[in-house]
Order: C-alpha cells, then sequence, then structure tokens
C-alpha cells in the first residue's frame, strides 16, 4: 500500500469516527429540542392557559393589557349610575353587545350563570348595547337578564370606542386594570377563569 493510499484511508476513518461522533453527539440534542421548543409553547400564566383553549373568541387590544381602565360613568336600563371607580376590589366583566346579534344571544345563559354563582361583590358585570333604551329594556325583561344592561349613545373613550365586533368582553382585575379583552363568545368556562386568574 503506497503512502498515499494510506493516507487517505486514515482521512477516511478519522472523517468516519468525526460523523459517527457528531451522530451519536447530536442525538439526544435532537431529541430535546422540540421538548424545549414545546416547553416554550406551554402557556406560562393561567390567562394562556385560557387563551390557548379559546375557540369561540380570540383575545383583542392586547396593548391595553395591565393598564388602569379609563373611567365610565353610565346609566343602566333602570335609572342606576355606575362608575368604574366603584367597583376597585372587585372583579368588573364589561360586555358589549347587541339584542340582535346571535352570538350575544347565546353567550346571555353563561353571563346569567356566572350572575347566580358570583356575588356582586365579586364580580359586577355591565352589560353595554348602543341601541335605544327601550328596546335593550324590553329585551332584557323578555330574557330575565339578571346582571347590569346599560344603553348608550354616549362616546365612549378608548379602548371602548374601539370594539368593533360583537360580543366584545373587557375583563377588569379588582385593581381596576385591563386583565384581558375578548372578541367573540365566551363560555362560563372561560369566563370563570379569566375572572379568577391573578
Amino acid at each position: 500500500m503506497t503512502n498515499r493510499n494510506l493516507l487517505a484511508s486514515f482521512i477516511a476513518a478519522i472523517l468516519l469516527i468525526i460523523v459517527i461522533l457528531f451522530i451519536i453527539d447530536k442525538g439526544p440534542y435532537e431529541e430535546a429540542q422540540p421538548q424545549e421548543a414545546q416547553a416554550e409553547k406551554e402557556p406560562q400564566t393561567q390567562i394562556d392557559k385560557v387563551i390557548a383553549d379559546a375557540d369561540t373568541w380570540a383575545p383583542i387590544f392586547e396593548q391595553w393589557y395591565g393598564k388602569p381602565a379609563p373611567e365610565l360613568e353610565l346609566t343602566d336600563i333602570t335609572g342606576e349610575t355606575h362608575n368604574l371607580s366603584d367597583y376597585k376590589g372587585t372583579n368588573v366583566v364589561l360586555v358589549f353587545w347587541a339584542t340582535w346579534c346571535p352570538p350575544c344571544k347565546m353567550e346571555i345563559p353563561h353571563l346569567k350563570a356566572l350572575r347566580e354563582e358570583m356575588s356582586k361583590d365579586e364580580l359586577m358585570i355591565l352589560a353595554i348595547s348602543n341601541e335605544a333604551d327601550r328596546t335593550v329594556k324590553s329585551f332584557a325583561e323578555q330574557e330575565n337578564l339578571n346582571y347590569t344592561v346599560i344603553a348608550t349613545d354616549k362616546q365612549l373613550p378608548k379602548p371602548y370606542s374601539l370594539v368593533t365586533g360583537i360580543p366584545t368582553s373587557i375583563y377588569l382585575d379588582k385593581q381596576g386594570n385591563i386583565k384581558l379583552a375578548t372578541q367573540g363568545l365566551v363560555n362560563e368556562e372561560h369566563a370563570r377563569a379569566i375572572i379568577l386568574a391573578e
């Protein structure tokens, strides 16, 4: 065997050893990589878990999360005035809806169940429609709505004025900060999880 053939065989053997070591070393790394990627995709908070499970709604207004909710002063269909600042220490859900909206109507039993389950000290639901007071009042009586219903055509501050689709819900924590905003039908289970999430 010539020196040239011997050198070529030696280089081939070294390359083969390097490839084998690379494969052996890379094997476990490739197995761990999907686990790491999966860990990065795992929801980090209770809210993230609820969002990951959503199929009939989506989060909106993310830039407002953690910020104080702008003050609202609204009068409900019974004539009672409500200021958001009065509900500090209570979870609040602002629901933007309409009597003609099918998903809004489908959401009503979920809201009624939450109202029955949680006291007004734990949860305040303010359902806001921009329809005529008479229309909303008649609908609320017909459907036996057990939560606060408001009909207003007032110009509301952002983010409330940014609502373009209904139902839209804005969840406030006990400090009056925006926890989450959703567009679409939120069922009772998801709404409860959002309300109770820290």
